[in-house]
């Protein structure tokens, strides 16, 4: 027997331990890469078959264990020689054809190893499809009383959920430490600004120092020393000296900064104001207010964000959207360092959907099932009648 049996070849690899996911340290110098493994009556699974069928399947979540697949590969041996002893002809011509389409499709250029790979396998696949036809054939279909059974045993499944129909604004505030750090380059440039001796800048920055001085809080003088960069930027250079130019560029780079810079409070101030301008507008003005401030996503769409439901997005989003009517704004809330303005279009409550609208899912959900239990039972009457023997201790193999 082992005289008919492919040469083996040794080759130095990492199979064991990328099947148990361990270390490579811990994974053997040099393994077998053609060992028979199993014989399924005249067929023989080998360790380089398994490996195949392993990286078939790498993007699988979770990964498939060895012996998983050692098992799938005995019932697809089984289910091919079924495929054969009835007979069941195929045109390796458009098999081919049909794995070069797929292959274009998905704009791959396959090497021919590879092609001739793809074939072999959508010929085992196609086998296997022809066998499980002949068995769901002798199967009943998925009858009408079923498909009313199962939506009685599982209307909570068939809820439609409430959902809502958004658009949105959002700010997107910095870090208290980013606006703090803004905040005292300002009050630095603007002491600098006092020391020089340039009439223009001492004419803008003199009759300004009370009123910073005496405003009522943070973001009022916040608001002040952004009018003093302001005008600073917009000053000519023909005739300043150099510091006095430097504190001119200086100035336009904080006040970019400081567009780009908004803090939490900054944010909630400005999308207030924005509110009340909308209030009453409709969606026509909310769009255009939101793709002229808005940094959220779809700004350039007028923040439309679409039918959402429940969960879509946070909790603290979900409480201040789905208590709205139609046509109604939300309040300006704040979630983490986004500020957010919300206008509800259309509002849909939570219903049960009727059987009508869902035979459709439950056929398909009903006949899944079906199919896989039916390639369970034609696996287990095949075994049944099957040689399967071990030609290695498969503990141990992936221990």
């Amino acid at each position: 027997m082992l005289a008919t049996m492919p040469r083996f070849l040794l080759v130095c690899v990492m199979v064991v331990g990328v099947w148990a996911g361990e270390p490579a340290a811990a994974v053997p110098a040099t393994i077998l890469a053609d060992q028979a493994v199993r014989y399924v009556n005249d067929d023989i699974i080998t360790i380089g078959d398994i490996q195949e069928r392993l990286w078939a399947r790498r993007t699988q979540r979770p990964a498939p264990r060895p012996r998983d697949l050692i098992e799938d590969l005995t019932d697809e041996r089984l289910f091919v020689q079924h495929a054969d002893e009835m007979g069941v002809l195929l045109d390796p011509a458009r098999i081919a054809e049909i794995v070069d389409e797929q292959a274009r499709a998905r704009g791959r250029s396959l090497p021919l190893a590879s092609l001739a790979r793809e074939r072999r396998q959508f010929e085992l696949d196609e086998k296997v499809r022809a066998v499980l036809r002949f068995f769901e054939g002798r199967t009943g279909q998925v009858s009408p009383s079923e498909l009313w059974e199962h939506y009685q045993a599982n209307q909570v499944k068939f809820r439609r959920t409430a959902r809502a129909r958004l658009h949105q604004i959002q700010l997107r505030a910095a870090e208290a430490r980013e606006v703090q750090d803004l905040r005292k380059s300002k009050g630095a440039l603007f002491k600098r600004a006092q020391a020089l001796v340039d009439v223009p800048i001492t004419d803008l920055v003199g009759p300004r120092i009370d009123a910073i001085l005496a405003a009522p809080d943070v973001l009022a003088q916040d608001r002040l020393l952004d009018e003093v960069l302001t005008a600073m930027v917009a000053l000519p250079a023909e005739g300043l000296g150099a510091a006095a130019r430097e504190l001119l560029r200086e100035a336009g780079e904080l006040l970019a900064r400081a567009r780009a810079a908004r803090s939490p409070e900054q944010a909630v101030a400005e999308l207030t104001t924005l509110r009340a301008t909308l209030v009453g507008s409709g969606t026509p003005a909310f769009v255009a207010a939101a793709k002229a401030h808005s940094q959220g996503p779809r700004a350039n769409e007028g923040g439309e964000l679409g039918w959402i439901e429940p969960g879509t997005f946070t909790a603290e989003f979900d409480e201040q959207v789905f208590k709205l009517k139609s046509g109604e704004l939300s309040p300006v809330f704040r979630i983490e360092n986004t500020v957010m303005l919300v206008l509800v279009t259309e509002q849909q409550q939570a219903a049960q959907r009727s059987f009508a609208e869902v035979s459709g899912e439950i056929d398909a959900t009903l006949r899944k099932k079906r199919q896989e239990s039916i390639r369970t039972l034609a696996a287990q009457t095949l075994r049944k009648k099957a040689t399967i023997r071990d030609l290695v201790d498969l503990d141990k193999l992936f221990q």
